[in-house]
């Protein structure tokens, strides 16, 4: 899995998040040798400064005299399938999409780095119809790849979290999503992987974790992968729940036994988040 971090880096990849890393991917993190020597000097007078994009694209100039900055890339989580008017149908609910935290990020003064911030996926319409793929984020052409669709009811699987080659989990297949799993690249690169989304089916509707939980199972349709943010919720006998916006969130499934179609829930937006110290 390339984890090759030190405790110390993972006090600055939570520096990057904004919060604590979730507690398997810091142990994970934290079990290697500790020998790495300190990424920063004392910075106890130093400002930081920080700029976060919640929607669509565009250009960030680095200030004059900032050479290094923190950056956080969370995909677009996938929209949950819907469902027809059959009794017992269940849809699954949307992937997660994938995180980047990257440590000490080099950038040229007065350059103009594009960036845009994925849509969450939209969640299948009433009836016989799967949900939509979440959009990529991207930054400086580093990608945050989206969260997988929730499939429709008659076919129940969920959506998988944002994948490249090593993260993501997989969606549940008649069973709960799965975990994503994290990446330690070189120079504080750290890909993590969103959860998948759950299928909805006997039970087991939970959909993966990532940094933050999937969504829970409370007698509906199957949970959307956790990311960012958490997934949503399955619901029964209701439009599917949304994931919350800049979460990169999959979308929440649903469960019918009233005979009547409903939609599956809306994937989570992405988020881009620079930081830098003055």
């Amino acid at each position: 899995m390339g984890r090759t971090f030190s405790r110390v880096i993972v006090q600055d990849i939570e520096d990057i998040l904004g919060s604590p890393a979730g507690a398997d991917l810091a142990t994970d993190i934290a079990s290697v040798q500790t020998d790495t020597t300190a990424i920063l000097a004392d910075t106890t007078n130093l400002k930081t400064v920080i700029q976060e994009y919640t929607t669509g694209s565009g250009n960030w100039t680095v200030p004059a005299d900032v050479y290094i900055c923190d950056v956080l890339i969370v995909g677009g989580g996938g929209g949950a399938g819907g469902v027809t008017t059959t009794t017992n149908h269940v849809s699954g609910g949307g992937g997660g999409g994938e995180i980047v935290a990257i440590k000490d990020y080099k950038v040229v003064p007065t350059a103009t780095l594009a960036y845009a911030v994925g849509a969450g996926g939209t969640g299948g319409a009433a009836g016989d119809n799967n949900g939509n793929d979440g959009v990529l984020s991207s930054f400086n052409g580093i990608i945050a790849y989206p969260g997988k669709l929730g499939s429709k009811g008659t076919i129940q699987n969920g959506g998988n979290g944002g994948q490249t080659a090593v993260t993501g989990g997989t969606g549940g297949v008649n069973a709960n999503g799965a975990r994503g799993t994290s990446f330690g690249g070189a120079s504080c690169f750290v890909r993590i992987g969103g959860g998948g989304g759950a299928s909805g089916l006997a039970g087991t509707r939970i959909g993966g974790d990532s940094l933050a939980p999937g969504g829970s199972f409370q007698g509906g349709g199957g949970g959307g992968g956790g990311s960012y943010g958490a997934g949503a919720i399955g619901v029964l006998n209701g439009t599917g729940n949304n994931a919350a916006a800049n979460s990169g969130g999959g979308g929440g499934g649903v469960l019918v036994s009233d005979s009547t179609a409903y939609a599956g829930g809306n994937g989570g937006s992405g988020y881009i988040r620079i930081s830098w110290r003055l």
